[in-house]
């Protein structure tokens, strides 16, 4: 069985899609992107993005971070789907290691990991506990991080 397809669902606004070529990974069979662009008057796509066989592009009116997501997942087909930002840089070997625990836990829906800031820290609280998601403890919340 091969691993499964992910794409990174990448939302940025305005200018700030200058940004998303620099947090791009070599080609890999198996990843791709998604990129979801608020416009705000700001319609220049760096031609890189374009070029990319791996790379979709979907411009949209207006602001809010939950319509710009909202977008991106709705263009999206891949077996898991990774929330990211214009500034988070991710790893081939995290994204590797994220289709080797979705394969090998296929009847889960949703994996939340720890994410350190670039000091090495925790990026914010974690539970020591597991969790069910109904019952998430408090002072706990969910974002989307680089892996």
């Amino acid at each position: 069985m091969s691993l499964p397809t992910i794409e990174l669902l990448i939302c940025t606004i305005g200018e700030r899609i200058e940004r998303v070529p620099s947090i791009l990974l070599e080609p890999t069979e198996g990843i791709s992107y998604i990129v979801s662009h608020q416009h705000v008057n700001y319609m220049h796509c760096p031609p890189i993005l374009s070029a990319r066989n791996d790379v979709k592009i979907f411009h949209i009116d207006g602001r809010g971070l939950c319509a710009n997501r909202n977008n991106a997942i709705s263009h999206a087909s891949a077996d898991l789907l990774v929330i990211s930002d214009d500034d988070v840089r991710v790893s081939l070997k995290a994204l590797t290691r994220l289709r080797n625990i979705a394969k090998e836990n296929p009847q889960t829906d949703i994996f939340s990991f720890i994410t350190n800031t670039i000091e090495g820290k925790p990026l914010h609280y974690y539970p020591t506990k597991s969790f069910i998601y109904p019952n998430i403890p408090k002072g706990f919340y969910y974002n989307s991080t680089g892996l």
